[in-house]
């Protein structure tokens, strides 16, 4: 029951009592008692009735406030303790009231946010018409705390008597956007690692196969040439046959290499220095030059899934570049922090190290290109060091995270 039913009920029992009274008073007394006894009869029947009616009518109206208050201490909880945003704006679209979820969203304090316009807080290129139209729209805001993704719902509202105002609802998405980004590079990185296993078996089963054939065919080649004439064979074709089982040899460690680098991965489980001490074990078995392994982090340490990633294909990448062109007998690796809250990963070796104008007129630098691209892509910094007889060092230096 609302007031406007009291005043209505008010009224209607007021006239009801008044003619009841006459009725009873036509009725019973009037022609049988004196004026003055019906006077005093008439005025106790009012003012009885008049009480009984007046208790009757604060007890609904006690009742009323009661419940209203209860509504609005209600509202006031779900105002104060809601985690979404709830800002109020008058007709010219200037704060005039928040809660703390506002504050927190945004990291203004309550008077730098009252009497501004919406405008100046959000920021938007949008205009707020616009943003009313469509209900909800996802904006970029940017904070003390950084840029955050909000979704912004405006809901105007027409209150009787006042001007009008409007609701402004601010849902902070920013952490359920980073968990879908996470959520789809571990999807994607699942994939990845899928179709890598699939290539790696196909090269193990089709390529690796075939160079060992040919591998087989080469050897028999030689043997034959070797019983021919007399068993000198032709000076010739011994020169060509040893050049042939050189770049098959080659062929064939280089596809048992990639094959090793397309089958490792990186458990979740495990931590980073973990995988990377592992793989290089393996590596360094397959190959002939020894590697040596420094690190001031803990087995444990994690990257993001991402991070760990591309610096696990940055050093693969920078090992198969020592492999296939340094001559080296002995290689540094080592995965440490240093000042400024960075990681710092180095890979040197005691090989033949080059001419970087060399390297540029033979257009021979796909490897360093990719290790670079890979290391802006978790933004960090790419540095290489050569030079002709004395070796080259590889460094990344990214984030602490």
């Amino acid at each position: 029951m609302n007031y406007t039913k009291i005043k209505v009920l008010s009224a209607v029992l007021t006239v009801v009592f008044i003619a009841g009274i006459e009725y009873i008073r036509h009725t019973l007394w009037l022609s049988r008692v004196s004026p003055k006894i019906d006077i005093i009869l008439s005025l106790s029947i009012l003012i009885m009735g008049a009480l009984l009616f007046t208790q009757f009518v604060f007890s609904l109206i006690t009742r009323l406030e009661r419940e209203k208050e209860e509504k609005a201490a209600e509202l006031s909880a779900l105002y104060g303790n809601s985690k979404d945003g709830i800002l109020m704006l008058d007709k010219n679209k200037q704060m005039i009231d928040m809660n703390s979820a506002v504050i927190g969203i945004l990291g203004i304090t309550r008077e730098d946010l009252l009497q501004k316009y919406f405008s100046e807080i959000i920021g938007t290129d949008l205009s707020f018409d616009l943003l009313e139209r469509e209900q909800e729209k996802e904006v970029y805001i940017q904070t003390k705390e950084g840029q955050k993704i909000v979704e912004l719902v405006i809901y105007p509202l027409e209150l009787k008597k006042s001007e009008k105002k409007y609701a402004v609802i601010l849902r902070d998405l920013t952490d359920k956007k980073k968990l879908e980004e996470e959520l789809h590079s571990q999807i994607q990185n699942v994939a990845i690692l899928k179709e890598r296993e699939r290539i790696a078996r196909e090269m193990h089963d089709g390529l690796a196969q075939l160079i060992s054939s040919i591998h087989i065919k080469v050897q028999l080649l030689s043997k034959l040439n070797e019983n021919a004439k007399d068993g000198a064979g032709c000076p010739i074709l011994n020169d060509h046959i040893h050049e042939l089982r050189e770049i098959v040899e080659k062929s064939y460690q280089e596809v048992r290499q990639n094959i090793y680098s397309l089958k490792t991965s990186l458990n979740p489980e495990k931590g980073f220095i973990h995988h990377i001490k592992q793989y290089l074990e393996g590596f360094e078995k397959q190959n002939h030059f020894t590697i040596h392994f420094d690190t001031n982090l803990s087995e444990e340490y994690r990257f993001s899934d991402s991070m760990e990633l591309q610096l696990l294909r940055i050093i693969q990448e920078a090992l198969h570049n020592v492999r296939r062109h340094a001559n080296a007998t002995e290689v540094e690796v080592s995965i440490n922090q240093i000042p400024a809250d960075l990681i710092q990963i180095k890979i040197k070796d005691n090989g033949k190290g080059f001419s970087f104008s060399e390297v540029k007129k033979k257009k021979d630098h796909f490897g360093l290109s990719i290790m670079k691209e890979r290391t802006e892509i978790i933004d960090g910094q790419f540095y290489i060091q050569s030079q002709e007889g004395r070796g080259t060092t590889v460094i990344i230096e990214v984030p602490k995270k």
